[in-house]
């Protein structure tokens, strides 16, 4: 039950870290089928991800678990760091598919729609790293903070040696 209520916090949080990117590819005529289709594979592993036993060892660590979630959250609210990421995919994309114009299908349609795959692929990889480096600087204000104020009533001893 408890991986089936954080595989759903996940998959929410997922959906409003790729709203922004979406909307303003689509205002911008990318093909929203393969964006959809890059974001299910995200969808994907988040809804996995609560069920490994390495995810179950960070949701016993409240402090890490908390700067996961306040750092995903964070990461979704900051849109100028979203488009300046889908910029940064889109000249990814772009700059491989002309320096291997072979590997792409002749077909503009298929290679258009790779295109914008692989270009959501890597704007989701650059969108989670940023999460990461959030989410690693919360948790180290909090360990700071609660080695500081010993919070002991909020946090458990254990969590503080870790």
């Amino acid at each position: 039950m408890k991986s089936i209520k954080h595989s759903c916090l996940w998959s929410f949080i997922c959906i409003i870290n790729s709203i922004f990117g979406f909307l303003v590819a689509s205002s911008y005529n990318f093909s929203q089928l393969s964006m959809m289709l890059a974001i299910a594979c995200f969808l994907i592993f988040f809804i996995l991800f609560p069920r490994t036993h390495r995810y179950q060892s960070i949701s016993n660590n409240s402090i890490l678990f908390r700067s996961l979630i306040i750092g995903y959250f964070i990461n979704s609210i900051i849109i100028p760091a979203h488009f300046i990421i889908g910029c940064f995919s889109v000249q990814i994309v772009s700059s491989g598919s002309k320096i291997l114009p072979d590997l792409i299908t002749p077909a503009i349609a298929v290679a258009n729609f790779a295109q914008i795959f692989f270009t959501t692929i890597i704007m989701g990889l650059l969108l989670n790293i940023m999460a990461l480096i959030i989410s690693a600087v919360i948790y180290f204000i909090q360990k700071f903070a609660a080695k500081i104020f010993v919070f002991s009533n909020i946090y458990s001893s254990n969590q503080l040696n870790q």
